[in-house]
Parts: C-alpha cells; sequence; structure tokens
C-alpha cells in the first residue's frame, strides 16, 4: 500500500508541474481577442483545464496555483 501511495503522488506531482507549465505557457499567449472578454484569463484557462481533466473550475484554478509555485521551487 505505501509504495502504491508514494506513485499516486509521484503521479500527483507531475501532474501538477504539468498544470503550472500549461497555465504559465496559456497565460504567454494574451491575444487581442480576450481583452475583450467577461471573464479574466486565470478563469478562462481554469475551466480548460477543469475540462480537460474531468475537474471543476475551482480545483483546476487550485492546482493551477500550486502548479504554478512547484514550478518556481529549485
Amino acid at each position: 500500500m505505501g509504495q502504491a501511495q508514494a506513485t499516486q503522488r509521484a503521479a500527483f506531482a507531475r501532474q501538477l508541474l504539468a498544470v503550472g507549465t500549461f497555465a504559465v505557457r496559456r497565460m504567454d499567449q494574451v491575444c487581442v481577442e480576450r481583452e475583450l472578454w467577461c471573464v479574466d484569463q486565470w478563469e478562462a484557462i481554469a475551466a480548460e483545464v477543469g475540462a480537460e481533466l474531468g475537474i471543476s473550475r475551482g480545483r483546476a484554478s487550485s492546482q493551477m496555483s500550486h502548479g504554478q509555485a512547484r514550478r518556481a521551487r529549485p
């Protein structure tokens, strides 16, 4: 059980890193059209991540924050 849990945690850490990397890349792709949207870019990306992972927008936003923090760690 311990090994399975360690494997699951490592997989989730990789997912957080991937979500954080995706969020940073999408934030860098600011386009003129999005400036007219009624939602901000972070929320649009969270909706995209949530749809891809099958999770809520709020949970996706949280994973994006944690993923970005994980990217910033040495």
